[in-house]
């Protein structure tokens, strides 16, 4: 079986990182507002109608006296440290992915913090690092380049699978994304420039200069005399100039 690195674009190989720590988990355990817990309410409600309240109920507290249901602890607890804004790309989430059925309170965290799917990473990892997501870029931190490019397809399954994990679990413990990066060095090839009969004449007027230099000045001179004292062609006299041969023709160089 072939090697995964002929699917793969080239990148250089780079340290695998340590989930304790290259990447801390974040210390924020605050959780989320009683506004955002009363607004997801409402949101997933309206998304999800009657799986969702009869899964967890019309509120996230109990009418009689106001306090957190069990769900709604529960669902505290999982968003304890994520935004608002996070809450918002978690709702967002839900309506791209199209499911029929609410998802649960660690899946809805994952979504919150920008987890795709372990298909949609496999995806990216075959992509060039600034098309790849933040989170797929954190996955690829676990990865040891060299062993996944040498490895089949299966054993590279089975490496970025693991890394995969590595990934999710320190992002829910609030591990950051790596920064998207500003740019990425590409290599462009020059366009060709415009060919004319002059552009072309004067290439192949410089490449004859480089391959027949002018003849120096004195050895043109002696050419000269050896044409006139016999009568010879210029490639003939130049041969036996260039030769040495003006002594062996009775002339004195």
């Amino acid at each position: 079986m072939e090697p995964i690195a002929q699917v793969l674009p080239n990148e250089q190989q780079r340290p695998i990182a340590q989930p304790t720590s290259a990447t801390p988990p974040s210390t924020d355990s605050r959780p989320p507002p009683d506004a955002h817990l009363r607004r997801l309410w409402e949101r997933m409600t309206a998304l999800f109608g009657h799986a969702w309240v009869s899964a967890h109920g019309m509120a996230a507290t109990l009418p009689e006296t106001g306090r957190l249901s069990i769900d709604g602890e529960t669902w505290q607890r999982a968003l304890v440290g994520i935004t608002g804004a996070q809450l918002a790309a978690g709702l967002d989430a839900c309506i791209t992915e199209g499911g029929e059925f609410p998802p649960s309170a660690p899946r809805f965290r994952a979504m919150c913090l920008g987890i795709p799917s372990f298909a949609r990473v496999r995806i990216e990892v075959g992509q060039l690092e600034a098309k790849r997501s933040p989170f797929t870029r954190h996955v690829w931190q676990f990865v040891d380049g060299y062993a996944y490019r040498q490895a089949t397809i299966r054993d590279a399954e089975r490496i970025l699978r693991g890394a995969y994990d590595l990934a999710v679990e320190t992002r829910m413990q609030g591990a950051e994304l790596p920064v998207t990066p500003e740019f990425e060095l590409t290599h462009e090839k020059p366009k060709p420039g415009c060919r004319t009969p002059e552009v072309a004449k004067a290439a192949l007027a410089e490449i004859d200069q480089m391959l027949n230099p002018p003849r120096n000045p004195a050895l043109v001179a002696e050419d000269e005399r050896v044409m006139a004292e016999f009568g010879c062609s210029r490639e003939q006299a130049q041969e036996i100039v260039d030769g040495g041969e003006l002594a062996k023709v009775g002339m004195d160089p």
